[in-house]
C-alpha cells in the first residue's frame, strides 16, 4: 500500500457519520478500479480530538488533512488528491488569516500538543492488533516478563510515571506497596469510570488505543504478583467496551495473555466489567 486513508472513528465524528464516510471511501476506491485499491487503503482509526471538525480524513504520507467530509466528497477525494496527488482547499482547515493548512501540525488546535498517552490515537485500527504490533506493541510487555518484580517497580519509579486522576500519586510506589503484600490472590484493575463531566480521557484511550492500556495493565500484574485483571468502563462507553473485550480476545488468541503471558510462568485473565 503506498497511501493510506485514515478515517476518524472516535465516538464524535461516528455521530457526525464518519462510518458512511469510511465506506463510500472504500466504495469510491472500489469504483475506480484495480489501481486506486492497490495504491489506497482505507482504516478507520480512533479519536482524533477536534470532534467539532469531523469527520476528519488524513492521507498518509501525504500528511493531508481534510475536517469536515461527507460521503459525497469520498469520490472527489480518491479521484483528485489519492490519485492525481490533488489538494481539495474547501476540506481543509481555515486558520485565523483565511489560510488553509494542509497537515495535523500546521492547525492551531494542534500545533501545541504532544502527545504521549495518546500517540498511537489516529495512526492506527484499534480493532487490529497487527497496527498496534507494528508500532512496537507488546515489546515493552516482553521484556518485562524476563525481570524481576523489583527491576520492573525500579524502571517505573525511575521514570517518574504518576496517575492521571489529578492527585498525581507515584505510580512506582502504589506498585511496590501491592507487590510487598504475600495476600493472594492479587488482582489489578484499571478504572475507566472517569468523574470528569464531559472529560472523556478514559473514553479516548480505550476506544482508540485499548491494547496499550492491555499491555500497561499486563506489566502491572507481573509486578505485584496479580493474576486477574478488571476493565471497570462506564456502560454508556459502548464503543470503548467493544474494542476492549475484542482486544482482550485478541492478545488471549496470541497467547500473549492468558494461561501464560508473553510464554512466561505468569498468566493474567483480563475482563470487563
Amino acid at each position: 500500500m503506498e497511501k493510506q486513508i485514515l478515517i476518524c472513528c472516535g465516538t464524535g465524528c461516528r455521530a457526525n457519520g464518519s462510518m458512511k464516510v469510511a465506506e463510500a471511501l472504500s466504495e469510491a476506491a472500489e469504483a475506480k478500479g484495480a489501481r486506486a485499491q492497490v495504491i489506497a487503503e482505507v482504516k478507520t482509526t480512533g479519536c482524533n480530538g477536534f470532534c467539532e471538525n469531523g469527520p476528519i480524513v488524513k492521507i498518509m504520507p501525504d500528511n493531508l488533512v481534510y475536517y469536515k467530509v461527507k460521503p459525497k466528497d469520498a469520490e472527489e477525494i480518491i479521484e483528485k488528491t489519492v490519485l492525481g496527488g490533488e489538494e481539495i482547499k474547501r476540506l481543509m482547515y481555515q486558520d485565523d488569516s483565511g489560510a488553509r493548512v494542509r497537515s495535523q501540525e500546521e492547525n492551531p488546535f494542534y500545533a501545541h500538543q504532544q502527545k504521549v498517552a495518546l500517540r498511537h490515537i489516529g495512526k492506527i485500527d484499534p480493532e487490529n492488533i497487527e497496527d498496534y504490533l507494528k508500532e512496537g506493541g507488546y515489546e515493552a510487555l516482553k521484556k518485562a516478563v524476563s525481570m524481576t518484580s523489583d527491576e520492573i517497580i525500579s524502571e517505573v519509579e525511575k521514570s517518574g510515571l504518576r496517575g492521571r486522576g489529578g492527585a498525581g500519586f507515584p505510580a512506582g510506589r502504589k506498585w511496590r506497596t501491592a507487590a510487598s503484600y504475600e495476600n493472594f490472590p492479587k488482582y489489578v484493575a484499571c478504572n475507566g469510570d472517569e468523574g470528569d463531566p464531559g472529560a472523556f480521557m478514559d473514553r479516548s484511550i480505550l476506544e482508540g488505543d485499548p491494547h496499550c492500556v492491555i499491555e500497561g495493565l499486563a506489566i502491572a500484574a507481573v509486578a505485584v504478583g496479580a493474576e486477574e485483571g478488571f476493565f471497570y468502563i462506564r456502560d454508556e462507553y459502548d464503543l470503548a467496551v467493544r474494542h476492549v473485550k475484542k482486544a482482550i480476545e485478541d492478545a488471549k488468541a496470541r497467547g500473549i495473555i492468558g494461561e501464560s503471558v508473553m510464554g512466561s510462568s505468569h498468566r493474567l485473565e483480563l475482563s470487563v466489567v
